[in-house]
């Protein structure tokens, strides 16, 4: 297997992860709002950072599609980076709206 083949499983691998990562938090996050809407509470919105952390993440994800870096690990990190960042920004929201929730 050649490296370049490794750097492409290693984006395609964590940019799948990214997609399922979104898909689960949207579920998990539609099922809190309806939790709260049926107990007559309002549904705090989403802080604004919320969406400048998922363009960013957008861009981290599909930066070594377009640009080889040095090494492997640094292609590793940045995408590691991108999916971190996702989950992060996501799991506070998941926490405003439990929050919310429990108030």
């Amino acid at each position: 297997m050649s490296e370049n083949q490794i750097r492409l499983i290693i984006c395609l691998a964590c940019a799948g992860l990214w997609m399922v990562e979104l898909i689960v938090f949207e579920v998990r996050g539609r099922l809190l709002k309806k939790q709260i809407e049926a107990e007559g509470k309002t549904v705090p919105a989403a802080e604004s950072r919320l969406l400048m952390i998922l363009i960013i993440s957008l861009i981290v994800i599909g930066l070594p599609f377009l640009i080889r870096f040095e090494s492997l690990f640094v292609t590793a990190v940045i995408q590691a980076c991108g999916v971190m960042a996702t989950y992060i920004g996501l799991q506070e929201r998941i926490t405003a709206l439990k929050k919310a929730l429990e108030n």
